[in-house]
């Protein structure tokens, strides 16, 4: 039981890690593209 509790937390810290990554990555590509629309 302990040891399908660790995997499940291990699973869960992955999943909000890649989530972390994408959210960021998506966010900043619009935000470059927000960036690249206006001119300077």
């Amino acid at each position: 039981r302990n040891r399908n509790s660790v995997i499940g937390n291990s699973r869960t810290f992955f999943v909000l890690i890649i989530n972390e990554i994408f959210q960021g990555t998506v966010v900043g590509n619009s935000s470059q593209q927000r960036s690249a629309k206006v001119p300077q």
